[in-house]
C-alpha cells in the first residue's frame, strides 16, 4: 500500500538575528518577495503595520508577516526594545 500526496517545498531559514532599537527608532518600510518574516519580542514594544493593520508586539508576542507585503513601522519606540527576527526563503 503507497499513499501518495503533493507536499509543497519546506522553508529555508535565509536570516536571523537579535535586534535593539532605542527610543525613537522606526522599523524599515518595505516589502520582501518569496519571504515570511517572523518576529519574536522580548523586551518593549513594536509597532508594526503591514496591510493596513497595525500591531502593537510586547514582551514574549510574536508576528508572522507574509510575502508580497507591505509592513512597516508605524509609531517611533517609546521604550527600548529587542526583538528576534527569522526570514524565511518559500519557494512556491
Amino acid at each position: 500500500m503507497y499513499i501518495i500526496f503533493t507536499c509543497p517545498p519546506l522553508p529555508h531559514l535565509i536570516v536571523g538575528g537579535k535586534s535593539l532599537y532605542r527610543v525613537g527608532d522606526l522599523h524599515l518600510r518595505r516589502i520582501m518577495p518569496s519571504t515570511f518574516d517572523l518576529i519574536f519580542v522580548t523586551a518593549g514594544k513594536l509597532y508594526l503595520e503591514e496591510n493596513s493593520q497595525k500591531y502593537i508586539l510586547k514582551k514574549g508576542e510574536f508576528l508572522i508577516l507574509p510575502p508580497n507585503r507591505l509592513h512597516k513601522g508605524y509609531k517611533c519606540c517609546d521604550e527600548a526594545t529587542n526583538f528576534f527576527l527569522a526570514t524565511f526563503l518559500y519557494y512556491w
